[in-house]
């Protein structure tokens, strides 16, 4: 690997919110995967010589992005043919699964496509094999980690966990005696054994201490977290075990929080209060801690998260798609939450485009009226949202700090965005951040480097051939019985039966 590397453009954005500033003709010199020396190209060009020259005078240079919650699904679930639909639904896709994807290939190229949109750092709650068979958990995990160290992503990698739930949420035996015996009969639908459930509990500490010790911190790129699905899943002995345990191996926690109204509604309906306040009752929440949506939240759980300072990842394409809504950020950021930014594998167009993702943030909060347009202008402009899909996403890794920011001393997650297709750039009146937050793609990303290493150059990938990966992911795909299809379909009417009673709440 090249070791020593000059790094230029003909705009260089440095540092971060209101620290971030723009160096024309600015270069980084990069040595042994860190930031050494920014500054002017002609003083870095000068001071230092170098195995490797990056740059033209038609690139933007600017921190890799950082996509703070993400599935690792290379072939999404459109592809999969499984269309959107209220998350309730959505979800319940697991009972009739007939296909198996290779899960070192499907993580390979969610990475690799995260990479061509400028995302050199992931957060991937990893959802797979059922953690009671712990050997073939544990081949799975490894396969999954093994695929983020070949691809040359930087990942914090929570594996996903729950005790409860599993179809509706309510008690599973509950639900299964309101089915139909010809829907029952032919999709694997059953109650979990207490025995079963208690073996996939303790399964999945064992594998988390085995995969912990094995990969944390390895090549300074992965990051281990606890990853508890969400408060309706998860019993409250779980998630208290999962506290203690984050503390006992210094990690952090990450899972989904009122994601929809229905799970909002569960918290009131079985503790009387929001989810996120039953949370704050087991001393669960802290800065540990990431929540991905919070799109039903109340103002006074927006001062829990504050005040416990939680991070929240807000996913705006996958909530308006899965009929979620639009997440009040407006008021989390103005009371000091941290808020970061992901794509949870559910895109606007299922192409893992960050600067896209960014660009609805912008646009869906805007609110009619001049004291709203005040309103956003103070929370939500442009560099703010930038920081989202930067530095403040490091927080939700464990890269704190190291990562989201060019700086001196943090590791060298850079790319290089081509200026050619970006009208205006030279115009002084229009700060970068609104250049890059209204007008770039993640195709303008050319060049791509991790750790100081080049990963992606003019649009190729330096470590593997993606076309061959996604024709092998391809070859995996079967296509299911149609009367199993016949039978899905007769099962989600029943779940969203089911949820239509919550509606006159």
């Amino acid at each position: 690997m090249v070791n020593n590397k000059i790094v230029y453009g003909k705009m260089l954005l440095v540092g971060s919110g209101e620290q971030r500033n723009v160096i024309r003709d600015g270069a980084v010199y990069i040595e042994d995967g860190f930031i050494r020396d920014v500054g002017e190209h002609k003083e870095i060009s000068r001071s230092y010589s170098c195995d490797a020259l990056l740059g033209s005078e038609e690139h933007i240079v600017m921190p890799g992005l950082v996509n703070s919650h993400h599935h690792g699904r290379g072939i999404s679930q459109l592809q999969m043919g499984i269309r959107d639909a209220p998350l309730e639904v959505w979800i319940s896709y697991h009972v009739g699964k007939t296909y198996d994807i290779d899960v070192y290939y499907n993580t390979l190229l969610a990475n690799l496509r995260l990479i061509e949109s400028g995302v050199t750092t992931s957060l991937h709650h990893f959802y797979g094999h059922d953690p009671a068979e712990l050997s073939e958990y544990e081949k799975e995990l490894d396969r999954v980690v093994q695929a983020h160290i070949d691809s040359g992503m930087r990942v914090a990698l929570a594996p996903s966990i729950q005790d409860q739930n599993q179809y509706v949420y309510m008690h599973e035996e509950d639900f299964i005696s309101q089915l139909p015996k010809q829907i029952t009969n032919k999709l694997p639908i059953e109650k979990p054994g207490d025995e079963e459930i208690s073996k996939r509990v303790i399964n999945y500490f064992k594998a988390f201490r085995k995969i912990h010790d094995k990969y944390q911190n390895y090549d300074g790129r992965i990051k281990l977290l606890l990853g508890p699905t969400g408060v309706q899943w998860c019993s409250d002995g779980l998630l208290q075990r999962i506290k203690r345990d984050a503390k006992r191996f210094g990690v952090g926690i990450h899972m989904h929080l009122q994601e929809t109204r229905y799970q909002r509604d569960y918290g009131f309906r079985v503790y009387g209060k929001s989810p996120l306040q039953h949370l704050a009752d087991l001393n669960f929440v802290g800065p540990e801690v990431s929540f991905a949506h919070c799109v039903w939240v109340t103002e006074e759980d927006i001062d829990i998260l504050v005040d416990a300072d939680a991070a929240v990842i807000h996913n705006p394409s996958s909530n308006l798609r899965l009929f979620n809504g639009i997440a009040p950020i407006t008021s989390m950021i103005e009371k000091g939450a941290n808020v970061a930014m992901g794509i949870d594998g559910t895109g606007i167009n299922d192409d893992e485009d960050m600067f896209q993702e960014m660009r609805l943030c912008s646009l869906i909060h805007r609110s009619p009226g001049m004291a709203n347009y005040q309103r956003y202008s103070e929370t939500l402009d442009s560099s703010k949202i930038l920081d989202m899909a930067t530095e403040k996403g490091a927080k939700t890794t464990g890269f704190g700090g190291k990562i989201g920011a060019i700086r001196v001393g943090a590791y060298a997650d850079l790319i290089l965005v081509n200026m050619r297709r970006i009208p205006y750039l030279e115009s002084q009146a229009v700060p970068l951040e609104d250049i890059l937050v209204g007008w770039a793609k993640g195709t303008d990303v050319d060049t791509v480097i991790i750790n100081g290493e080049i990963i992606m150059k003019d649009h190729k990938f330096t470590r593997m051939d993606k076309e061959k990966i996604f024709n092998i992911l391809k070859e995996s795909v079967k296509e299911a019985d149609v009367e199993t299809i016949e039978k899905m379909e007769e099962y989600k009417s029943y779940i969203k039966r089911y949820y239509e009673t919550w509606d006159g709440d």
